[in-house]
């Protein structure tokens, strides 16, 4: 750095350049820029605002905020972001560290970054690489510390592998084929269904620079390699352009590192309608956090069955889903009047691809919450979302690895509950998959009889089969040709879900329910499944410890609520003393009766 000031400056003329590209190309950019380059050269930062792009913030001198003091780096990006501020005459609000300088040692940046002024930060690239990277970080937009916190946008980066590679521009842009920058981004768009963080530097364009010859072979290959054809390819991503969505690119100096957040059109908020079933499903499908209860069949099955009303919300940019929030309105005079997302399942919620996408789904739904008039708006997550409201830590979850070889599951099972599979294959129980519904239905309403419980009506589970076809299945149990056990499954990407189950009183003795769990999970092994959900109990039950006894470890689960007119949470579940007198009399009821009224009563339970 002590050469800099004796060098001859190549900076401004590639500025010039890069703005007279972008300008052709009708392309707005971001331009991190360093407060030294600024500081000497200010009519470079006028010329960036006067061109119409946005100018933010790469530190001052280029120091690594890895290698900075809390106090040093604090007083770097305070002292650059005035700088800019008094030299554009606009507010700086983005930043990037150099050399992509913040990972999981120095997170407490983001705090710093945030309490001087900053909105967003894009300083974190979530690969390995031998001087930078945080593998683990969220791949897109997300906020530090809850919602409240600064915005941190990752660079770009392809999922392959279970392994993340870059897509983001830069040396990378330079060095692989052009064909494949071009395919790594496009897949971000179509599969991720996420904008594009490109991103490159302004000496990237400048092939007659002077070569340094006191540099290692490594890094003589990373910085001087394909600059010749650096602003040809840049030309023609310019003229693919839909895939960077919307045409928001960055390049960037050592000087400069211009790089944003590609531009994303106006996020719409609209209710789901029989044409556009498959957009939903296919975004579904391809969401990380979306769950077998997103899917929209279930607003078929709900309002078929119950005649709730439903409000499927889905976000669109430009046509594309991006994001989903199923939710059903359930009206009661006993159990009062509730937005849930979602009725009748244990998962719901909001399904994103971007943080901005799911704040605007979740304050519209709060907005129809109000408007609605409703008690309460609940959402039912596996991670807590709104740690501002209320809460119940009632259910758990259980979900674990299916091992590809059959036999290692089997050796996964605990002593005394693989005793009891065992036992069930010595008495000869056979499993088969069922057609029909009949006989599951006949074993789940007795069943829930026998627990005091309303059992929910036979057209449910038809529709079930109905409207989930073959991702939806009934595998019963026989012993000696008699049916004694069944379970129905839902089955979604690689994991398989049993649901609702049934079984005879002989049952037990039988281990028929040790059987047929060990049974669907070796049938779900040899089809290749491998996650197994034994979905929500509450802490306490029988249920409960019959899952932690077969080596599953409870996950709690987070059922939030905004509380419009309801002054506190409900608790509509067998567990509340107050509904105990009713569970003695409903076990008393003849079977035809129970399973007549009982579909009115569940319908509002949700």
């Amino acid at each position: 750095r002590n050469h800099w000031d004796h060098l001859p400056c190549r900076v401004e003329r590639n500025i010039d350049r890069i703005l007279a590209l972008l300008d052709e190309k009708n392309v707005h950019a971001t331009f991190f820029t360093l407060g030294w380059i600024a500081k000497r050269y200010p009519q470079i930062v006028r010329n960036i605002i006067d061109n119409g792009h946005e100018l933010a913030s790469h530190g001052y001198s280029h120091l690594r905020a890895s290698d900075q003091s809390p106090g040093e780096f604090q007083e770097d990006i305070t002292h650059s972001k005035k700088l800019l501020e008094d030299l554009g005459g606009h507010s700086v609000i983005g930043y990037r560290a150099p050399s992509f300088s913040i990972d999981n040692r120095n997170l407490w940046a983001l705090d710093t970054l945030q309490e001087a002024g900053y909105r967003y930060s894009s300083s974190i690239y979530p690969i390995r690489h031998d001087h930078y990277g945080m593998p683990d970080a969220p791949r897109f937009k997300f906020r530090h510390r809850g919602q409240s916190g600064l915005v941190e946008l990752p660079a770009t980066t392809v999922n392959l592998f279970g392994r993340n590679f870059p897509a983001s521009g830069g040396g990378y842009f330079r060095l692989l084929p052009y064909p494949i920058s071009r395919w790594l981004m496009k897949r971000v768009n179509h599969v991720d269904q996420q904008p594009c963080i490109f991103y490159f530097h302004p000496w990237e364009i400048d092939h007659e620079q002077p070569r340094q010859t006191n540099i290692g072979l490594k890094t003589q290959f990373r910085h001087y390699v394909n600059l010749t054809r650096t602003e040809s390819r840049i030309r023609l991503l310019g003229t693919h352009g839909p895939h960077l969505h919307g045409g928001r690119v960055v390049n960037s100096p050592h000087g400069f590192d211009t790089a944003s957040p590609a531009a994303t059109a106006q996020t719409t908020i609209t209710l789901l309608d029989s044409t556009k079933f498959g957009k939903w499903d296919a975004f579904v499908e391809s969401c990380p956090e979306a769950t077998f209860f997103h899917r929209a069949g279930w607003k078929t099955i709900i309002e078929k069955t119950f005649g709730h009303r439903t409000h499927y919300l889905m976000a669109e940019r430009n046509g594309t889903i991006v994001a989903v929030l199923p939710l059903t309105e359930i009206k009661s005079l006993i159990f009062g009047h509730s937005l849930v997302s979602n009725a009748f399942c244990v998962y719901g919620g909001i399904a994103a691809a971007d943080d901005e996408a799911r704040e605007a789904l979740d304050t519209h739904a709060q907005a129809l919450a109000q408007e609605l008039n409703v008690g309460y708006l609940e959402y039912r997550l596996r991670r807590p979302f709104h740690t501002d409201w209320t809460s119940r830590d009632l259910y758990f979850t259980f979900r674990k690895p299916i091992d590809p070889d059959v036999e290692k599951n089997m050796q996964a099972i605990p002593r005394k509950q693989r005793a009891m599979v065992r036992k069930g294959i010595k008495y000869g129980l056979t499993s088969e998959l069922d057609n029909g519904i009949d006989r599951f239905f006949s074993l789940f309403a007795d069943n829930v009889k026998r627990h005091g419980t309303p059992a929910l009506p036979r057209h449910y589970f038809s529709l079930l089969k109905e409207v989930f076809g073959k991702d939806c299945e009934i595998l019963s149990v026989l012993h000696d040709g008699q049916l004694i056990s069944s379970v129905l499954t839902f089955y979604f990407r690689d994991e398989v879900l049993p649901y609702y189950a049934g079984d005879r009183e002989s049952a037990r003795h039988l281990a028929a329910n040790d059987f047929k769990y060990w049974e669907l999970m070796r049938r779900s092994c040899e089809r290749g499944y491998r996650m197994f959900d034994y979905g929500r109990s509450k802490k306490g039950t029988g249920q409960y410890d019959f899952k932690k006894n077969w080596g599953f470890e409870p996950a709690p689960l987070s059922y939030e609520y905004y509380l419009v007119n309801a002054t506190s949470v409900p608790e509509h579940n067998p567990l509340n003393p107050r509904y105990g007198l009713f569970i003695k009399m409903w076990r008393k009821l003849p079977t035809p009766i129970a399973n007549s009224l009982g579909p009115h009563i569940v319908k509002n339970l949700g």
